[in-house]
């Protein structure tokens, strides 16, 4: 595997490119038995620096997509939003894993639980 660059069962989309942040973070998912895919977006460079964070939340627009949590990591020069897909039943199972290996894998970041 190229660093930053995902290849594998769960990671789905053209945009095969993650940050370093999230790369950590998915490395340490991708064994657990809730999550069904990964999927990066693209990575913006916004002008105003930011501290390192993530935040997660819920993509609830329609019954499409109700079982798909965003996850935005920012760094301190980029952002990029990846949308991780849940089984069902395990749904706080798996923020309560996002935030543990947030923790371990993105010391020093702010983490922000927007799904309630």
């Amino acid at each position: 595997m190229v660093k930053g660059h995902f290849n594998g069962q769960k990671l789905q989309g053209k945009h095969t490119t993650v940050t370093g942040g999230g790369e950590r973070l998915l490395n340490a998912l991708a064994s657990k038995n809730w999550l069904v895919s990964a999927r990066p977006g693209i990575i913006e460079f916004p002008n105003n620096r930011g501290s390192k964070s993530l935040t997660i939340k819920c993509l609830h627009e329609d019954n499409v997509h109700k079982n798909t949590l965003i996850l935005r990591i920012r760094t301190n020069a980029s952002v990029q939003n990846i949308f991780v897909e849940v089984k069902d039943a395990d749904f706080k199972t798996a923020i309560s894993d996002i935030k543990s290996a947030a923790r371990k894998k993105m010391k020093g970041s702010n983490i922000f639980d927007k799904t309630n």
